[in-house]
């Protein structure tokens, strides 16, 4: 299993852009519930709500319209990044893998998502953290996830397993709308991310 990320595109938008970000996770998720323990105590840690896919057979260079015979799940998760790290990365023009993927950087809930036989017109994902914080939602429409799909199978050989994270947010540009800051209380190691259950797909 491998984990991909594509961001920074319109809301509703019925295509990608010419230019996208697409990173790897690499292959592990927190357990549901679990805590989340930050890497470095210094860093900043954000973490984006998404919209999850499970692939569910092997695929190469995958037409948009036959996208959907590759998705066996859907839900949604967290894309979790070190912050000040990607800024460095970006700066200096080096990979992003030590900002992006690192262990227990994704948060998913796939319960209860069979996928279907064909993409809805829009999948909304409603997202509340904390009361009176971090409360938004965003919508991506089914032509922009088939595409997405197609786009990840050009540039990695789409396998059984693998999972696909969508958000319009660019992780280079957190705000409180968008992302939520993982704070760390004061003398405790692990950071509880927000339960997945706050997070809903329809």
């Amino acid at each position: 299993m491998q984990i991909y990320v594509i961001a920074g595109f319109e809301e509703k938008a019925s295509s990608l852009p010419e230019e996208i970000l697409l990173y790897s996770k690499g292959d592990e998720v927190i357990r549901k519930e679990y805590p989340f323990f930050p890497k470095d105590a210094t860093e900043l840690y954000y973490a984006f709500p998404a919209l999850a896919i499970r692939i569910g057979k092997l695929g190469k260079e995958v037409a948009p319209r036959f996208a959907a015979r590759y998705i066996d799940k859907i839900g949604v998760g967290l894309d979790i990044i070190a912050f000040q790290a990607l800024q460095k990365a970006q700066k200096s023009g080096t990979p992003w893998e030590e900002a992006v993927s690192f262990q227990d950087a994704v948060g998913l809930s796939l319960e209860g998502g069979d996928f279907g036989e064909d993409f809805k017109d829009f999948y909304t994902v409603s997202f509340s953290f904390k009361e009176g914080e971090g409360k938004g939602e965003f919508t991506i429409s089914g032509k922009l996830l088939a595409a997405a799909v197609s786009k990840l199978s050009y540039y990695r050989k789409i396998r059984q397993g693998d999972l696909l994270l969508l958000h319009p947010s660019s992780p280079l540009s957190p705000s409180k709308n968008t992302a939520l800051l993982l704070e760390r209380e004061k003398d405790v190691v692990a950071i509880h991310t927000p339960t997945i259950y706050c997070l809903k797909i329809r």
